[in-house]
C-alpha cells in the first residue's frame, strides 16, 4: 500500500476510525437491545473497511504497472479480483437474507469507511 501513499490518505489511521466508528455504532445498538441490528451493521462495516483496503491495493498494483508490463493478460489479479468482491457480495448477500429487517444498519455498516474517511480531512485539516 505504500506505493500510492501521495494519492491515498494514510491508512493505518483511516482503519482505525473506521474500526472505532463501526464499533460505537454496534455497541451503541447492541446496548440498546438491538443485537440483531448491531451484527448487520458490524458485517456491513466489515465488508466496507475490507473492501477499501482492496480497493487502496488495486490503485497501488495500477501505479505499479505505470512501468511497460510483459505480454499477456494477467489472470492470476484478475481472479483475485472476481474471488475478492465475489466474496464480499455473499456476505452482504447472506446478511440480507438472514437479517432483512436490518438492511438499514446494514447500509449504516457499509458507509463507515466514508464517515471514517470524512472524519479524516475534516480532522486533517
Amino acid at each position: 500500500m505504500t506505493a500510492a501513499v501521495g494519492l491515498l490518505p494514510d491508512w493505518n489511521s483511516f482503519v482505525r476510525r473506521a474500526v472505532v466508528l463501526g464499533l460505537l455504532f454496534a455497541s451503541g445498538l447492541g446496548a440498546t437491545g438491538h443485537l440483531r441490528a448491531a451484527v448487520a451493521l458490524t458485517l456491513g462495516a466489515a465488508v466496507a473497511i475490507v473492501g477499501a483496503l482492496w480497493l487502496s491495493d488495486l490503485v497501488a498494483r495500477f501505479g505499479a504497472l505505470q512501468a511497460p508490463a510483459g505480454p499477456g493478460f494477467n489472470w492470476k489479479f484478475a481472479a483475485t479480483g472476481l474471488l475478492r468482491y465475489g466474496f464480499a457480495g455473499l456476505i452482504l448477500w447472506g446478511t440480507v437474507r438472514t437479517f432483512p429487517e436490518e438492511i438499514p444498519w446494514l447500509l449504516l455498516g457499509t458507509s463507515v469507511a466514508v464517515l471514517a474517511a470524512v472524519w479524516q480531512a475534516v480532522v486533517d485539516r
